[in-house]
């Protein structure tokens, strides 16, 4: 029986240490944002040769199709459209919060986003994953930059 439970805590250490992607934040941050200076391709702000109100329908539409994502709030203007979405982790259940800002550009929109953990010190990484795992669900639309 010793040995079962010594396997399982094992398992799981392993796990989370597997998950850890930065070394230098993801045991003291618990938030990420997409950022033009970003040397992950996928973390930097999306900029789609698309209507706001196109791309705004594409990120609903991965939200809608995704395990593990929601929609919370959604609201348009002049200005741009803004979304709450809300991803659940599988395994601990933890809520992280990710606000979505899509914005007019010249040729397009543009789309920020900010991933933020509703607990914790750290986030082993999960806020980071969520922004990536958007920008790679709705990639594949025209796109104002340089290829990924």
């Amino acid at each position: 029986m010793g040995i079962a439970i010594g396997a399982i805590v094992l398992l799981v250490t392993g796990w989370v240490f597997w998950q850890v992607d930065d070394w230098s934040r993801d045991f003291t941050t618990n938030h990420a944002q997409l950022d033009p200076a970003a040397d992950d391709p996928l973390l930097r702000p999306v900029l789609a040769a698309e209507s706001v109100g196109q791309l705004a329908a594409r990120v609903l539409s991965f939200v809608e199709t995704t395990p593990h994502w929601q929609v919370e709030r959604q609201r348009g203007g002049p200005d741009g459209t803004e979304l709450h979405l809300t991803r659940t982790t599988s395994l601990f259940r933890y809520v992280d919060d990710i606000q979505v800002r899509i914005s007019p550009v010249d040729g397009g929109a543009q789309l920020d986003a900010e991933s933020q953990s509703r607990l914790g010190k750290g986030d082993l990484g999960q806020n980071p994953r969520n922004l990536k795992e958007l920008v790679r669900g709705i990639d594949g639309f025209p796109s104002l930059q340089e290829p990924r």
